[in-house]
């Protein structure tokens, strides 16, 4: 399970979204790297 509430807190700039996985990635300032959760 995934919550946020305020995206722009986060400082979020982009979601993919298929059917098994999720792929959140949010400005540089936050973290470089890219979230991968994937459903298994």
């Amino acid at each position: 399970m995934i919550e946020y509430n305020d995206a722009s807190s986060l400082g979020l700039k982009e979601i993919k979204v298929t059917d098994k996985t999720i792929e959140i990635k949010v400005n540089d300032f936050v973290d470089m790297d890219t979230y991968l959760f994937t459903k298994i």
